[in-house]
């Protein structure tokens, strides 16, 4: 199950879990960007199904937090949300670095956290920028966050969440994901050694930089689409289950398969074809109703676990299991 939002002490660093007898790694991810940026509603709506509307009234985050999710053998991972008033980034010398290797990273070190320990030891970036707002700012602090994280840990990945563009147009909302690639690409190659190519997938050089953008809102369904993309990479089993159900698609009659994780809407896996998103949402309203239902009608320990249900609209057909 999900541990809604809880704070606990990082003991085992985050690297390693243990389900029944099996270890297992247990991805951590960063989460960061400016203040009121969304980084805290992004976590509530996704992991304690806070209505978005709800989210209006949170404060801001006012200290390094951690977070552990568990759900079952997949959904197994850590989130680090990062205060988006801390702007300095403190750097340490080489000498108290080694003799500071194994200090927590979530003590504060001056006015700000060690962002080396904090990204050498993550598993991926996941960076909030308000598009509603002048992100010339966010975007200078992102560059700060990648040239560390070149430095210390070549193959981490960078998923950047222009945010909050419900209210935007279609446009726009393009138009500042464009602005916002170029911005960040021009900085990068800015930097000593530049890219030779934009690293949307992995390379073999590490002084790439695997950066992803996604266009996201806590008000559909984008955020947790979003989301899902992050989990997946961080997936060891993902290239397995990514196989199994391109083969279901292939050997059924099927449009479009997804692995879904109920409690969260995170897709942890689906078919090697492009995703469809209407298919998709569809899929989150279902599971939605499945759940408000179940709540109603409850059932009896002799029922069967299974879950199977079947809808059809649009001249589709979705069945649950």
């Amino acid at each position: 199950m999900v541990d809604p939002m809880s704070t606990f002490d990082d003991e085992t660093n985050g690297e390693t879990s243990s389900i029944g007898q099996v270890a297992c790694v247990r991805p951590r991810i960063l989460l960061t960007g400016l203040r009121r940026s969304g980084k805290t509603s992004i976590q509530r709506v996704i992991f304690t199904k806070m209505q978005p509307s709800q989210t209006q009234f949170l404060e801001s985050t006012p200290q390094l937090i951690t977070n552990q999710f568990s759900c079952g053998s997949f959904i197994n991972f850590q989130v680090q949300e990062l205060p988006g008033q801390l702007h300095d980034f403190p750097s340490m010398p080489s000498n108290a670095r080694q003799q500071n290797d194994d200090d927590d990273p979530t003590q504060m070190i001056g006015n700000g956290y060690n962002m080396e320990r904090l990204l050498k030891r993550a598993h991926a970036v996941v960076y909030v920028i308000d598009a509603q707002d002048e992100y010339s700012e966010s975007i200078a602090r992102l560059n700060l966050i990648i040239q560390l994280g070149r430095r210390v840990n070549p193959k981490l990945r960078y998923e950047i969440f222009i945010h909050k563009v419900d209210q935007l147009a279609e446009e726009v909302k393009f138009e500042a994901q464009r602005d916002i690639h170029n911005q960040v690409r021009d900085r990068l190659a800015d930097l000593p050694g530049g890219i030779d190519a934009w690293p949307n997938v992995p390379t073999s050089n590490a002084q790439n930089v695997l950066i992803n953008f996604h266009l996201t809102s806590i008000y559909d369904h984008s955020i947790f689409e979003a989301f899902s993309r992050v989990i997946q990479k961080l997936l060891p089993q993902f290239s397995c289950l990514e196989h199994l159900l391109t083969y279901l698609l292939s050997a059924s009659n099927i449009e479009q398969v997804f692995l879904f994780d109920v409690q969260t809407k995170i897709s942890i896996a689906s078919d090697a074809s492009p995703t469809d998103m209407k298919i998709y949402e569809l899929c989150c309203d279902m599971i939605d109703l499945s759940i408000n239902m179940s709540e109603i009608y409850g059932k009896t320990d002799k029922e069967p676990t299974e879950w199977k249900n079947e809808i059809r609209t649009n001249g589709k057909t979705l069945r649950f299991f």
